[in-house]
């Protein structure tokens, strides 16, 4: 899956945030493979 974010700051919000962290143990029960944030390309 991949998100897009106005920047890399947004992104780590919403890596933070409470609603992420609240569904973050589903996502962990239910696939495997990191979260990679990275810079884009126009």
């Amino acid at each position: 899956m991949v998100i897009e974010f106005p920047d890399a700051a947004a992104a780590m919000a919403w890596k933070s945030a409470d609603n992420y962290q609240a569904i973050l143990p589903m996502r962990l029960d239910n696939s495997e493979g990191p979260l990679v944030i990275c810079d884009g390309v126009e």
